[in-house]
């Protein structure tokens, strides 16, 4: 019996040992990863969060748990975690732009356009900022300008076919 709980006991402290040893901040991250892909926002969430515990300037992580609350429609949560990624890098184009997506998801829709431009001040090719400051245009009942923006966008490559045709734009 004494042998058991013996070997109970080694065995409890390999695990231990072999936890802590272990890379498990890019074991939580690639799980994050892995549920994100498969639309477990939630779920992947909890893994950024172990990820940001132990490194609180993951740009990635902090990137990419935005998006997931965005997909969860947690627009205020994104928001903080990407303007959090662009205090670490404030080149990052994708983070403007999904970030003044927030903002036009909760009616910020002057905000939301200093984001778009401030991606376009970085890449002035990027269409999805004019893309989407058209949405916002179009939102405020702006279609003369949502029309120039979607036009500007559609010949940078992003498809823009449906907005022209279904608001009529000439």
């Amino acid at each position: 019996m004494d042998i058991v709980r013996l070997l109970k006991v080694i065995l409890i402290s390999a695990v231990v040992i072999l936890s802590t040893s272990c890379n498990n901040s890019a074991l939580d991250y690639n799980l994050a990863i892995y549920h994100g892909k498969n639309k477990n926002y939630k779920k992947a969430i909890t893994y950024f969060d172990k990820v940001l515990l132990s490194d609180p300037s993951n740009f990635k992580a902090l990137h990419n748990r935005a998006i997931m609350n965005q997909m969860l429609r947690r627009e205020e949560q994104a928001i903080a975690d990407y303007t959090q990624a662009l205090e670490l890098d404030d080149k990052h184009v994708i983070s403007y732009v999904n970030r003044g997506v927030s903002k036009m998801r909760m009616g910020m829709y002057e905000e939301a356009i200093l984001d778009y431009q401030k991606a376009i001040n970085i890449n002035s090719n990027e269409g999805l900022a004019f893309k989407n400051i058209g949405n916002v245009h179009k939102l405020k009942g702006e279609n003369t300008k949502a029309c120039e923006n979607w036009r500007k966008a559609q010949k940078l490559g992003s498809d823009c076919s449906y907005y022209l045709r279904i608001n009529n734009c000439k």
